[in-house]
């Protein structure tokens, strides 16, 4: 469900200009509820305020049916909308062929992959397959949750604040998902 419908249901209102960042003496990671064109108030798109809070970004995409097509529309939002994209995530069981389209169409760096494996995850498990995707910058093999009960968006979420304070220079970043 959208945060305007959300809000609406619990009798809030959002006031956008009241939602700001926290100080960071380090990089920051931001992750939108839903994507691009959900909208955050009656008036205001997720990208509006993106834009306002003028943010680079990280996409992560998801392989499924419809993720390439998903994948392209997203990033030629932020195209319009003047956000620069630092590159992509690409989350789930590995297509190479759909994987192979984003990016030949895109032009984007690929910054990894997080594949699914058959094993309990931690904040250590995380750690460490983060610090295998810097040092390789290869394919990370990451579980998406379902063994212990924790869901994919919140590891992945550990994972790319691990990466964002790992001294990649990837500047303040907004994680944006293509299918949730």
């Amino acid at each position: 469900m959208s945060p305007h419908v959300s809000a609406d249901i619990v009798g809030i209102t959002i006031e956008a200009e009241k939602l700001t960042l926290p100080q960071a003496s380090n990089n920051l990671v931001v992750e939108l509820a839903g994507g691009l064109m959900v909208p955050l108030t009656k008036d205001l798109l997720m990208v509006h305020r993106l834009k306002q809070w003028n943010l680079s970004v990280i996409l992560v995409s998801k392989y499924y049916l419809g993720s390439i097509n998903h994948t392209l529309l997203s990033i030629e939002v932020l195209k319009a909308h003047n956000i620069p994209i630092e590159g992509i995530i690409f989350n789930g069981e590995t297509n190479p062929t759909s994987k192979e389209a984003i990016l030949a169409y895109s032009e984007l760096p690929l910054i990894g992959e997080i594949l699914w494996v058959e094993e309990e995850m931690n904040k250590e498990k995380v750690k460490e397959l983060a610090q295998l995707l810097i040092s390789k910058k290869s394919c990370v093999p990451l579980n998406t949750g379902l063994k212990n009960k924790q869901p994919a968006k919140s590891l992945t979420s550990h994972f790319l604040q691990f990466l964002a304070s790992s001294g990649l220079n990837l500047k303040v970043s907004t994680v944006l998902r293509t299918r949730q």
